[in-house]
């Protein structure tokens, strides 16, 4: 049985996740002791890590041993692993808590370790056993809105694993064994990537590094302030191909999987074995180092916010008499409703009173501290996003054409990136407020910059990392320069002040990944750590030694999550990404 100190670098539940799911792939037990022990305040699991491991386990058929809220160790046996005794705990007893040394039946969980060591090979070979195969549906509900993302990412590499294992008649079928997962929880959660992040950043990076097609819906958010309520998405996973799949360099430079042929002798031999693939399925290799990260050519915004006029006394997060019902029925605004910027009016000629407010809105001596006060809170924040990517990155609303030296027409875009709403959704209360800066690179990446709340404002104006909880309660100052003052409606005096800093907090962490103009790096720092557990699993089911390439990074340009995931797949694979 493999150990794993859950204190370990980043230490939080993300090694516990990461270090569950590569168990359940490889069919080694583990145990996890010191759970977030190096954090302050609570330690041990919390529920929304309960709720994942849990969810692991019934997925893979696995067993889990001490897995409840507060539980500081965690041991898990992958379906197959587990010797024939009873490791269920024994049911609580009212006023004392659980025990977490031994079995329902009397046998301790160090004999069991015990009977499991000697049942089990460590499998020292680098290939993955043949899972069970995968379910076609998959409905996985929160009572609570913990992050719907942080499940998916316990599931999700298992699942593109198992369902490889689907026999559909036809090892090309990959449509017939789409596996569907809904999921009920939290989609803008803290500290957790959200729905925006995942559908316009991370899924199309997964495409691009050669992971099958994944596709995300949304049917109804959930947000974790305000009026707690629970949010549903959906997910459709083609699952990995049984053919090999081997990312090569292309003319380009860039990595394209590429699906190599099985000999007729494998072939043969595997469709004699019931439920089994003709070939073993294989993740692609990732190589980081050999993209070009590309330059910035277009920077999408994403913003949630509410309709309330920004002026107007709440209470409860609502103004007065508020009701949802009475209000537009326009609740979403995507990037094709929106070719010029939300506030300035869509006109072919100018007239007197569009020009005054066109030069209201533009004018540099009022700067963004001057909004129309019949202004909403949604339109004061899209006027300050837009604003400020534009500035910040130079950029153009509609880029034209322009002639080079030799004639042809170059267009401006390729030297200040274009700057787009693409969503602009409102919602219904005062802490439920969004912005997410995403950034397309001319390579065919993605990088995301986003923030969370009002709530989430440093004095200082700096990025706040969700990988790095604040030790304390986060303030913004405002003009007088009192921090935290609210009117006796519950609404910050300084909301002005508060809807810029957020939008300053959001921007500086998309401008820490680009230097004049370019990406530094193909994936940004929330991304990078999203994809250890598959660079490392594509190492491990290739053909050549996953020890003779070098590291993407340096360590210390790594972020502690990525360093956390990176270790965990060198304890529990053997591989170093």
């Amino acid at each position: 049985m493999l150990h794993l100190d859950g204190s370990t670098l980043e230490g939080g539940g993300q090694l516990v996740r990461n270090a569950l799911a590569l168990s359940a792939l490889t069919g080694k037990s583990i145990k996890i002791s010191k759970i977030r022990n190096n954090r302050k305040g609570s330690t041990g699991l919390k529920a929304s890590h309960t709720a994942a491991v849990n969810f692991l386990a019934q997925v893979c058929g696995g067993t889990l041993v001490n897995a409840y809220v507060g539980s500081s160790q965690l041991t898990f046996y992958p379906e197959g692993s587990q010797p024939e005794v009873d490791v269920r705990p024994k049911k609580q007893k009212k006023g004392k808590a659980a025990s977490k040394s031994s079995t329902a039946n009397g046998t301790t969980e160090k004999d069991v370790e015990g009977l499991q060591d000697s049942l089990e090979d460590l499998h020292i070979s680098p290939a993955l056993p043949v899972a069970p195969p995968a379910k076609p549906e998959y409905n996985i509900r929160l009572q609570t809105p913990g992050s719907i993302f942080l499940i998916f990412q316990a599931i999700y590499p298992y699942l593109l694993y198992s369902g490889a294992f689907t026999d559909t008649g036809s090892p090309d079928d990959s449509a017939a064994r789409i596996i569907k997962v809904k999921i009920t929880g939290g989609t803008n959660v803290s500290f957790s990537p959200s729905y925006d992040y995942v559908s316009q950043v991370l899924i199309p990076n997964f495409a691009k590094l050669g992971l099958p097609k994944l596709s995300v819906s949304l049917s109804e958010r959930g947000w974790c302030t305000g009026k707690i309520r629970l949010g549903t998405v959906s997910f459709e996973i083609e699952p990995l191909s049984t053919k090999p799949v081997v990312a090569e360099e292309s003319k380009d430079g860039l990595q394209e999987p590429d699906k190599g042929d099985i000999g007729s002798e494998q072939a043969e031999e595997s469709k004699s074995i019931p439920g089994v693939s003709p070939s073993p399925p294989c993740f692609p290799f990732m190589n980081l180092a050999s993209h070009d990260p590309g330059r910035i050519t277009q920077i999408d915004i994403t913003i949630l916010a509410p309709d309330f006029p920004i002026d107007e006394p709440m209470t409860h997060g609502k103004p007065p008499g508020y009701s949802a019902k009475g209000l537009s029925k326009q609740r979403h605004r995507s990037s094709k409703d929106l070719d010029h910027p939300p506030w300035e009016p869509e006109i072919d000629e100018p007239t007197a009173d569009d020009s005054s407010h066109q030069d209201q809105i533009y004018d540099d001596e009022e700067g963004p501290d001057a909004p129309s006060s019949s202004q909403t809170i949604r339109e004061v924040l899209e006027e300050y996003v837009f604003r400020s990517v534009s500035r910040a990155f130079g950029a153009n609303c509609s880029p034209q054409p322009t002639p080079t030296i030799d004639g042809s027409t170059s267009s401006s875009e390729e030297l200040a990136p274009l700057v787009k709403i693409h969503t602009s959704e409102r919602t219904h209360h005062i802490t439920h407020i969004y912005v997410l800066l995403t950034a397309h690179t001319s390579t065919g990446f993605r990088l995301g910059g986003e923030a969370l709340g009002l709530h989430s404002i440093n004095t200082d104006g700096a990025p706040i990392d969700r990988h790095k909880r604040s030790k304390g309660k986060s303030k913004s100052r405002g003009k007088s320069g009192n921090s935290n003052k609210s009117s006796p409606s519950g609404v910050p005096d300084d909301i002005h002040d508060r809807l810029q800093n957020m939008v300053d907090r959001c921007l500086a962490g998309l401008l820490a990944e680009t230097e004049n103009g370019r990406a530094r790096r193909c994936l940004d720092v929330y991304m990078r750590d999203q994809v250890v557990v598959f660079q490392a699993l594509g190492k491990l089911t290739e053909n050549t030694d996953a020890t003779c390439r070098p590291l993407d990074e340096k360590d210390e340009e790594l972020s502690l999550h990525t360093q956390t995931a990176i270790w965990v797949c060198d304890q529990v694979l053997g591989v170093r990404v």
